[in-house]
């Protein structure tokens, strides 16, 4: 396949003076573990960068940076989205995969991947594809992550369907690390978008007997996805405003790309009936973080009610391995 104005990538010739200053110009001051990361995101790479690191260390922010500096044509991704679309491209005109991703990435020379992790075997096998589509056309990447490449996947029983991208991650693109340090996200003070919502503990709210999966009896509407309809409790699409429990919303076989198209139609959400975590099955926990991940990028608000405050929800020994950057943007919420 050729590539339309396809030519040797250089990477795009960001100044780390230049961008160290624009990010310290609001007053804020970078860390030692940021500092090392602006000089080794800016340093010269023939396709790009993976930076990954502990939540709340600024990789979106300091990327999102180095990515406006950058000289186009370029194109910002979330990788939930752009998965969706990928996946909507291919059922829709039954394109092969590489193509469908060539038609989304278009005159792009420059592509930032936000949130770069992997959790289902079939994103495995078209990251896979991503990257070839992009390596051919050498396309620049850059993605940030909470994981380093070979944490990606980290089921045991599905891992060995990701070490093709890990390989091609670690022979292709700088792997830089923002070592550990503050976490910025809990350490601001923003407002307005998804940190807006707030956490409220209700007695009683999210209690159900054991094993229990309905709704409560409180679906009131419906939504359409596609042949699908999912009961919620309300769903009022003049005023952007999406309500339904953790059943109908964590506990429905829903994926990512569902919360994508809900979030295009809904800017304000509430959520229910939100059980302790020793309710929530694997399945559950993930929904949950994939809602509350595509809500954080679309910046919408969320509004959570559950039985119990949000620190003792959150206590250690209930949450899943990798819940460190779930529990981080949680933590964003009013309590």
């Amino acid at each position: 396949m050729q590539w339309p104005g396809q030519r040797p990538h250089l990477w795009p010739g960001v100044d780390a003076a230049d961008l160290v200053g624009g990010l310290e110009a609001g007053g804020r001051t970078l860390d030692p573990g940021q500092r090392s990361a602006v000089e080794q995101l800016t340093a010269p790479h023939a396709r790009g960068v993976y930076l990954f690191g502990g939540v709340g260390r600024g990789k979106t922010w300091m990327a999102d940076a180095c990515f406006a500096a950058a000289p186009g044509p370029k194109r910002r991704v979330h990788m939930h989205s752009f998965l969706a679309e990928i996946n909507a491209a291919v059922a829709a005109r039954a394109d092969p995969a590489a193509e469908a991703i060539a038609g989304l990435v278009g005159e792009a020379r420059f592509l930032f991947i936000d949130e770069f992790h992997v959790h289902d075997v079939g994103d495995a096998m078209l990251i896979r594809r991503l990257l070839d589509v992009l390596l051919r056309a050498r396309i620049g990447l850059v993605a940030t992550s909470n994981y380093a490449p070979e944490d990606l996947l980290p089921n045991p029983l599905f891992h060995h369907h990701m070490l093709p991208a890990i390989e091609q991650i670690r022979a292709h693109l700088a792997v830089v690390e923002v070592v550990p340090g503050t976490d910025y996200r809990v350490a601001g003070s923003a407002e307005g978008g998804f940190a807006a919502g707030a956490w409220t503990a209700a007695p009683g709210d999210g209690a159900r007997p054991a094993g229990r999966r309905d709704d409560g009896g409180r679906g009131g509407d419906v939504v359409v996805l596609g042949s699908r309809t999912v009961p919620v409790r309300a769903a009022d699409a003049g005023r952007g405003v999406l309500s339904g429990t953790f059943a109908q919303l964590c506990e429905a076989p829903l994926s990512a790309a569902d919360y994508v198209t809900l979030a295009s139609r809904y800017s304000r959400w509430e959520l229910t009936d939100v059980p302790g975590p020793g309710e929530i099955d694997e399945q559950g926990f993930q929904r949950f973080a994939h809602l509350v991940d595509v809500l954080v990028d679309a910046q919408h608000r969320l509004d959570v009610t559950a039985g119990l405050p949000l620190e003792q929800w959150a206590e250690p020994g209930g949450m899943p391995r990798d819940a460190a950057r779930f529990l981080s943007r949680l933590s964003l919420l009013r309590s």
